[in-house]
């Protein structure tokens, strides 16, 4: 029986392998003949100045954050880092990025078709980077971190959540911003709640009986995916 279920697993993770090839393939081809020179040079010239000596927010104009240079310089060391090199970068933790969403999805559905649906709908939506936007490392920490706190709900291990812990601080680390829209959705949340208590019971039990996501805030393990505030997103 679990050798039946490795073999199912290894036939839905096929598909994933695929988008994701595909996306690696068209995104350095992108990072080769792009024109998007604006973008590109933005990204670059930040990080070819961090290498070359200069002093974050002193010297260097930082838009999104410190932690895309940084990340950069540390790469410069094996791999140098140039126009093209930064977008093929991008394209590969992009392409990355769909095996976390394909294994997120499966913690919070549990239904290989659907989490398949999800990714594939995901990759429909943007096949490709096309600008090597620090957006993406920090998404891509964000994932980790969401898949790390689900595969680590049950046991509860130290060592897992001080590493989630980690990719949640790089999310916010290479994208200075994310954590404006932490601190809004939590007191949104906060205020819905509030008025849910006092004012809009009717209202709030109406949309939460309406909308699937809500019946499912308190059947384990969704009630910790609220407690996130990713189920709220929704």
């Amino acid at each position: 029986m679990k050798k039946i279920d490795n073999i199912k697993n290894a036939i839905y993770y096929l598909p994933i392998l695929i988008i994701s090839l595909i996306s690696l393939y068209f995104g350095l081809e992108y990072s080769t003949y792009h024109t998007d020179l604006i973008h590109f040079s933005v990204i670059f010239e930040q990080a070819n100045s961090f290498i070359s000596g200069q002093k974050l927010y002193k010297e260097i104009i930082l838009q999104y954050g410190e932690g895309q240079p940084i990340i950069f310089y540390l790469i410069n060391n094996f791999y140098k880092i140039d126009n093209y090199s930064i977008g093929a970068i991008t394209s590969v933790i992009y392409s990355i990025r769909f095996f976390l969403v394909y294994k997120l999805s499966l913690y919070i559905i549990e239904c290989r078709k659907t989490s398949l649906l999800c990714t594939f709908l995901i990759f429909i939506s943007m096949t490709y980077t096309q600008v090597p936007w620090p957006d993406f490392y920090s998404g891509l920490s964000l994932i980790l971190f969401f898949t790390i706190l689900f595969f680590n709900y049950k046991k509860q291990d130290t060592s897992f959540i001080i590493l989630a812990s980690i990719f949640l601080f790089l999310t916010i680390f290479l994208r200075n911003t994310y954590i404006l829209n932490f601190i809004i959705q939590h007191g949104f949340q906060d205020t819905c709640v509030l008025c849910h208590c006092k004012m809009f019971d009717v209202r709030w039990h109406v949309r939460r009986s309406a909308w699937p996501p809500f019946n499912l805030k308190h059947r384990p393990p969704f009630s910790l995916w609220y407690c996130c505030s990713l189920g709220f997103l929704l």
